[in-house]
């Protein structure tokens, strides 16, 4: 079978022009990856055990993401909606978020996404956390939940 890789970065023109989102993958240098690059991303086919996803509203560089993540998870309002799914739909849960989250914008700034593996061999969970900005937002919280349950595999 093949050795499980690693998402490496774009190359240097590549991503000239194009709409891109930032991403990290465990603890590597964040990323700048299109739409289509994500999609093409199976957690299943890599040795990654945490995938962070910036939305594109997020205006920052590559240090924001870490910046981001540090601030909000520092906040007294901001919080997470947390579901777990079945590590085998890792790929399938992995398309629709990267849909969700990149055209429809309906999930919050940051999704983050891990497991102990995503392998096809592998029986465990995965988790899929949202940041949330403020939790007393009742609007928001209800729409950010309703999309993440709408992801759940058949």
């Amino acid at each position: 079978s093949k050795r499980p890789r690693r998402v490496e970065a774009s190359a240097p023109g590549a991503l000239q022009g194009q709409k891109t989102s930032l991403c990290q993958f465990d603890d590597d240098p964040v990323l700048r990856k299109t739409h289509i690059e994500l999609l093409n991303v199976a957690p299943s086919r890599t040795s990654h055990k945490s995938i962070v996803l910036a939305s594109p509203a997020t205006q920052c560089d590559e240090a924001g993401v870490r910046a981001l993540l540090a601030d909000y998870t520092r906040l007294p309002v901001a919080g997470w909606w947390v579901l777990r799914y079945p590590v085998a739909e890792a790929d399938y849960v992995w398309r629709i978020l990267v849909n969700a989250h990149i055209c429809s914008r309906s999930l919050g700034p940051i999704v983050h996404v891990c497991a102990k593996s995503f392998a096809p061999t592998s029986t465990g969970e995965m988790e899929v956390r949202v940041l949330i900005r403020d939790c007393g937002d009742e609007q928001h919280v209800r729409r950010v939940g309703a999309a993440l349950l709408s992801i759940a595999p058949g």
